[in-house]
């Protein structure tokens, strides 16, 4: 805050030199020198805003902005008097100026970024130690290790109850890959980057006792999580991808490699809160996403194609690796939220869910396919982040099986199948699961099983500030 007001307060000054210069000094002169100015602040904009889409695109929509900037003023000259102009020019370029204010700017750059920059720690936030909450035990082997989440992958017991479907093309892979699927798993909390935040917490009491904490900020590496600080104490390095900057806009130093598929821009999650992207810089992020502009964007498949990408050089590296992941299709539900079951108001909804199930398979296949080739020994864990989302958010009728079947009811699967055996349930094995107790159990399998809890700990889900015991609520 105090940055912004000095901000201001410096373009407000500016703004009334600029006024009192162009009263006493050449006119014409000023005004070349001031639409220079303007037309400097537009292009820099564009850049921000649309530096994810094509350079001809940028190119083009930075000239139209300019020379829009340039007739506004030649107008203004035309038509009024000079004071009007002098304060009408002073005030285009405070709003060029308070236009670019909540812009990062250097974590923006016009071309592909191979890691985004590292902020630096803001320890006075985190005022616990991740250490005290779980204990780091020695690894017996190390493996490379990858955690993969995957938007609302559920299995097809809920999608057959909830949607009215068949067996998902994605779940089918799981069963007849050598994959160990666990029956009656479920996520801990929702949406997207609650649940990782619990299984990069590993114990919940951490994450609940985080003071002011963003969320995402452990998997962006800006908050120590005590998943990474247990596998870095064991010699891993490690590796968080995603498609933008949802989890945050600037890489922490409690993580080695933070990378994005996609050109970051200002119009991303991570950079500036949604009502400020529909209003601000001038309407210009609603317009980057507008057809046909919105064709000119990288597509899933790109975004999937540089996820290998970076997955082949980190199967290439000497030390061991440990490797989240997160990656859509599938989707999750966005229409009008219901109470209860009603497979036929989400019709529509199950037919797109099991086309991008399809394709979520396929990019699963290929993703397995490149581990396994350039890493046969990888140990890989591929788990829904959250459910369908159908259901209304918790209300005064309590946790009903349908919400919490419907949140929280999760695929997951473990790669290769016979790893870690002693240390996981059997397949056939109906035992209540959640995402963050088998990362744990994969932990204490790379130790020679040793656990990572203190005693009497037990996972619960977390929903609303509230913890509650999932067993009364199995679906297989």
């Amino acid at each position: 805050m105090l940055a912004i007001t000095v901000t201001l307060a410096v373009a407000a000054a500016l703004s009334a030199s600029v006024v009192g210069w162009i009263g006493r000094r050449g006119w014409r002169l000023a005004q070349l020198i001031l639409i220079g100015i303007v037309a400097a602040l537009v292009l820099w904009n564009v850049v921000l805003i649309f530096t994810d889409l094509p350079t001809g695109i940028q190119v083009g929509v930075g000239a139209l902005g300019g020379a829009v900037a340039a007739g506004m003023f030649f107008l203004g000259r035309r038509f009024a008097a000079r004071t009007a102009q002098a304060r009408a020019i002073a005030a285009m370029v405070m709003a060029a100026v308070l236009a670019a204010l909540p812009v990062p700017a250097l974590t923006v750059v016009a071309g592909r970024l191979p890691e985004l920059p590292q902020a630096a720690p803001n320890m006075e936030k985190t005022v616990v130690d991740p250490l005290a909450y779980v204990r780091v035990p020695e690894f017996v082997t190390r493996p490379n290790v990858y955690l993969v989440g995957m938007l609302a992958a559920v299995p097809n017991s809920l999608l057959a109850r909830h949607l009215g479907g068949s067996a998902s093309r994605l779940n089918t892979y799981l069963e007849t890959g050598d994959f160990r699927v666990l029956r009656n798993v479920f996520s801990e909390t929702y949406p997207t980057r609650n649940s990782l935040d619990l299984i990069l917490s590993l114990n919940r009491n951490y994450l609940l006792d985080l003071k002011d904490y963003v969320t995402g900020g452990m998997v962006s590496g800006n908050t120590p999580s005590p998943l990474l600080t247990i596998f870095a104490m064991n010699g891993y390095e490690t590796n968080a991808l995603y498609e933008d900057t949802k989890f945050g806009a600037m890489k922490g130093p409690f993580v080695d490699h933070y990378e994005i598929a996609q050109r970051p821009s200002i119009c991303r999650d991570g950079f500036v809160d949604g009502p400020a992207r529909d209003i601000g810089f001038f309407g210009a992020c609603r317009l980057s996403r507008a057809f046909p502009l919105s064709l000119l964007r990288p597509s899933l498949d790109d975004v999937f194609s540089e996820h290998l990408a970076r997955l082949s050089d980190i199967g290439s590296r000497s030390r061991p690796q440990l490797t989240i992941l997160q990656l859509r299709p599938p989707f999750h539900y966005t229409g009008q939220k219901l109470a209860d079951v009603d497979s036929a108001a989400v019709r529509n909804f199950a037919a797109r869910y099991e086309t991008s199930a399809v394709d979520a398979a396929v990019n699963l296949e290929r993703l397995v396919g490149q581990v396994r080739t350039d890493d046969p020994d990888a140990l890989v864990f591929v788990f829904g982040d959250q459910g369908l989302g159908l259901s209304q958010d918790l209300t005064a009728d309590g946790r009903t099986p349908f919400f919490v079947h419907d949140k929280l009811g999760v695929v997951g699967a473990v790669l290769p199948a016979a790893a870690c055996s002693e240390y996981l349930p059997a397949q056939d094995s109906t035992a209540i699961l959640t995402t963050v107790q088998i990362v744990a159990d994969l932990i204490g399998c790379l130790a020679g099983g040793e656990s990572i809890y203190p005693a009497g700990y037990e996972h619960r889900a977390l929903i609303g500030g509230e913890t509650f015991l999932l067993s009364p609520y199995a679906y297989e």
